[in-house]
């Protein structure tokens, strides 16, 4: 993985970001507006604002497996694959089975719209204390892969007459598969639904060093290092894991790894702060 780390570290202008940075740019100017990466604070007192929380989704059922796999293999944002439309269909199906028996392990599906609907609750609470002047918030969720999907969430939010809305990714770190398939999608959608941009739009793209995203990590790292026998405690290594990417989406430029990184090395200064010192290693999932 050392390839990995040298070939990603710091370069953010490359084939991952260009697409979806076009298509923004494109869907600035058709709002005539200026957009950022970032949230804007466009909004005004009276204004219907929604957040739409993104990510790929999992499948609810059994059934919802194969669909969600044939989605991720067709997905040109995250490989490209010479007659994709037939050769992605027959990797997913060679995995259906082994895919499947994994989810019937957590309960036959994925948790993962409870949560994000769990976590979206909680945080429109939040929003409606500390901005009452744009309450009440509501929250949207959209998924890549599997429903709720994008194009529902945004049907829903032009059906509630949301007026500015705010693309909340739920990847904490940015990828050119994962974020930026969901606003390549998001954008494809927009035009379809609302080619008159009635929608306003904002966009938060990844938060990775956030100071409370930071101080959570930390938090539940110090407090399972401060339960280890005394023999062990300052000499046993921490773990950090994170997905992988494919090699040659990382050597074409994506930032996943470096950002990673990045919050990795956040984190271990905040327990270094709190006196905790014990070596660490960014290791890899699916690689």
């Amino acid at each position: 993985m050392n390839r990995s780390l040298l070939s990603a570290g710091g370069i953010r202008s490359t084939e991952a970001r260009t697409g979806w940075q076009s298509n923004m740019r494109r869907w600035s100017n058709s709002m005539g507006q200026r957009s950022n990466s970032m949230s804007q604070r466009g909004y005004s007192t009276g204004q219907k604002l929604g957040v739409l929380m993104m990510n790929m989704g999992g499948p609810r059922t059994q059934d919802d497996v194969g669909p969600f796999l044939r989605g991720i293999f067709a997905d040109r944002d995250i490989l490209k694959l010479p007659l994709q439309d037939v050769l992605g269909k027959f990797i997913a199906w060679r995995r259906i089975d082994k895919i499947k028996q994994q989810y019937a392990q957590i309960g036959g599906g994925s948790p993962i719209e409870r949560w994000t609907r769990t976590q979206g609750d909680g945080m429109v609470k939040l929003l409606d204390r500390a901005s009452p002047a744009t309450a009440p918030h509501q929250h949207y969720v959209g998924f890549r892969y599997t429903e709720p999907s994008i194009r529902q969430a945004v049907e829903h939010m032009l059906n509630d007459g949301i007026d500015h809305v705010i693309a909340f990714t739920q990847y904490q770190q940015y990828s050119g598969s994962t974020t930026g398939s969901n606003l390549n999608e998001l954008w494809r959608v927009q035009r379809q639904l609302d080619p008159g941009a009635r929608l306003r739009w904002s966009f938060i793209d990844r938060w990775g060093t956030h100071p409370k995203l930071i101080g959570a990590f930390a938090d539940r790292v110090e407090a399972q290092v401060r339960q280890l026998p005394d023999h062990v405690r300052h000499t046993a290594p921490i773990l950090f894991s994170a997905h992988s990417l494919p090699l040659n989406v990382v050597d074409r430029g994506d930032p996943y790894v470096a950002e990673v990184g990045g919050t990795v090395a956040y984190v271990v200064n905040e327990l270094r702060r709190r006196g905790v010192t014990n070596p660490y290693r960014l290791t890899w999932q699916s690689a």
